[in-house]
């Protein structure tokens, strides 16, 4: 007599292990360009659209840092100039310097700049140039303080409490220099902090919840109280044995996101929860190399945190970002496009790309495949291997039912001990089912554990997928 087994769908992706094979637990998937739609059906991911005809800095350059205000885009290129683009028009022009002699170079190198935003003017700042300050529209920018002879050096840059505030400068890692209230322009000198030990660096700075929480290399520390000033008896740690990696933070929705060599975090009520989890193997591997810091965006209309960290040792990690998908609690995995800086306007994600392709543009991402410049999307979606509730029978397969449409390929691998890993070729495969077709089998091949693995190009839906076998003992 047969049996069904529905296979469960519902926890999102999952990383593959050493050895490449899909063992995981089940109801977690592995593949890419799979997102939940509304009702829970797997369909394939968004695509994306240039925001306008116009390129930056030349077809050869690339957007390094973008950052959006009053609907403008302030974008540093890889020819290490800024440029802007207004609310209409479709090109983007080279910001104007108001300073004395030949506006500065703003190194690339190694970490990403931030963005804070005080008195309606953005302000960059990262730790190779003295911060730059720009009009509201952008198309202006001088130094912070009017020179570079009263400036400072520093890797991090946030507004609170209508101060603006300067942390981990290149002469003081544990240092924090801030404005006079409202006037980012003054009081910078005077105005200083040190928080903890002087050797361990600050590595973050976010205003979360309307606290000011700051992030070192080994420890968590929050300032206690309202007072506007700051002084080094309002900072108290609140977590040790953290390991927070420079630029390698966000906020979203009041939760404060971070990465480290083990993971992924959101720090909730005191805590800091591991959410990389179901990643396993595949976070140790891209965050093995200390060169390589997980660069953060937060898209607030869909509630995603997407994680792309550069390159190296033969490992190219902006070609397949990560995102976890906040309100369902589940990670996706994407390819075919290469973001490597993010902004968060109105609805709308914009990002810019790394490579040689398609890299002076701004993208806006959310559009569906018939709406967007890709004209197929590599879809892909494998199952853990499955012992169908009973782990010591052997089972026969008869039937795969699917609950799908737009599928180019069934690919079915089937093992009989947990310790052979050398499934890299199926045991069947079905090419292009009809929707909704019953896949029948001639039951003569036994296994233990099945793994299924679904592959289309754009528009492959999947709501759900069952095996029905026989069992004997």
């Amino acid at each position: 007599m047969s049996k069904i087994y529905n296979i469960p769908l519902d926890k999102g992706y999952a990383g593959k292990n050493s050895q490449g094979t899909p063992d995981f637990p089940s109801g977690y998937w592995t593949g890419k360009n799979m997102i939940y739609r509304e009702d829970g059906a797997l369909r394939c991911r968004y695509s994306y659209v240039r925001i306008s005809n116009g390129v930056i800095g030349g077809a050869d350059k690339n957007i390094v840092d973008v950052f959006s205000a009053d609907g403008n885009f302030l974008a540093i290129c890889s020819d290490m100039k800024p440029y802007y683009h207004g609310t209409s028009g479709n090109s983007w022009t080279e910001c104007n310097w108001q300073g004395g002699g030949q506006a500065p170079n703003i190194n690339i190198g190694g970490y990403t700049g931030k963005w804070g935003w005080l008195d309606a003017n953005p302000v960059y700042t990262n730790s190779y140039n003295y911060p730059l300050r720009f009009s509201s529209s952008g198309q202006n920018y001088n130094y912070l303080t009017g020179g570079t002879g009263d400036s400072f050096q520093s890797r991090y840059i946030i507004d609170h409490q209508n101060r603006l505030l300067l942390a981990s400068l290149t002469t003081n890692g544990a240092r924090i220099v801030y404005s006079e209230v409202d006037d980012p322009d003054s009081g910078y000198t005077s105005n200083y902090v040190n928080v903890g030990d002087e050797i361990e660096e600050i590595t973050g700075i976010h205003s979360v919840g309307g606290n000011l929480i700051v992030l070192k290399r080994n420890t968590i520390w929050a300032k206690l109280g309202t007072y506007s000033d700051l002084t080094s008896d309002q900072f108290q740690p609140i977590m040790y044995g953290v390991s927070a990696l420079p630029h390698s933070s966000i906020v979203g929705r009041d939760v404060l996101y971070f990465s480290d060599h083990a993971g992924a975090f959101a720090f909730i009520g005191g805590s800091a929860q591991n959410i990389s989890t179901p990643l396993g193997y595949e976070w140790s591997v891209r965050s093995n190399y200390n060169t390589c810091f997980s660069k953060f965006g937060y898209w607030k209309y869909r509630d995603w945190l997407w994680v792309t960290d550069g390159e190296g040792a033969g490992y190219d990690r902006y070609s397949t970002p990560l995102v976890y998908d906040v309100k369902r609690g589940v990670w996706y995995r994407f390819e075919g496009f290469t973001p490597q800086c993010f902004t968060d306007l109105g609805n709308n994600l914009y990002f810019g790309q790394e490579g040689t392709t398609d890299c002076a543009y701004l993208f806006r991402y959310g559009v569906d495949i018939d709406g967007g410049l890709e004209d197929t999307i590599d879809q892909e979606l494998q199952t853990p291997f499955l012992d169908l509730g009973s782990p010591f029978a052997e089972k026969y397969i008869r039937k795969i039912h699917l609950n799908a449409t737009g599928i180019d390929q069934v690919d079915v691998y089937m093992r009989n001990t947990p310790s052979v890993l050398e499934y890299d070729d199926p045991t069947y495969t079905i090419e292009s089912p009809a929707d909704g077709e019953v896949i029948n089998f001639d039951s003569s091949e036994k296994f233990r554990e099945i793994s299924i693995k679904l592959t289309g190009d754009g528009d492959m839906v999947v709501k759900g997928m069952a095996v029905e076998f026989e069992e004997r003992r």
